[in-house]
């Protein structure tokens, strides 16, 4: 049986719901999904701190109608990203924050940067989940 990598299916399945572009602060945890991007010709936009990135996405969405994407890694490069994503919360603006884990196998070991995201982001957005 054939196998994919978790990266390159994330990026395809951005690319077919059309997003082209990437706001972003690179980390370990997501760096297969930014290899993939660039297979997918996806901009990615860098910032110089995830709480930039965050808000640069929500006024992407704001300005375009449609998703603004945003891909940070985990635990510190998450929570930089809360004050963004409670803005786009309260303004109705569509905003998607994609963040880097600790494998799901690690819970409870304080594993690299383990924090309770999906706990964090609940009361400010639509739908929270871990994959």
């Amino acid at each position: 049986m054939a196998t994919a990598e978790g990266g390159r299916l994330v990026a395809k399945t951005l690319y077919e719901l059309g997003v082209g572009e990437i706001f972003s602060l690179g980390g370990g945890h997501i760096n297969p999904i930014y290899k993939a991007c660039a297979e997918f010709g996806m901009r990615r936009v860098d910032a110089h701190h995830e709480q930039g990135a965050s808000m640069a996405a929500d006024a992407y969405g704001r300005i375009r109608r449609k998703p603004g994407v945003c891909l940070v890694t985990a635990g510190p490069g998450f929570t930089n990203t809360i004050t963004g994503i409670a803005g786009a919360y309260l303004a109705n603006s569509p905003l998607m924050v994609i963040s880097g884990r600790s494998g799901v196998e690690e819970n409870d070991r304080l594993s690299l940067q383990e924090i309770d995201q999906q706990g964090m982001a609940a009361p400010i957005t639509k739908w929270a989940r871990t994959v």
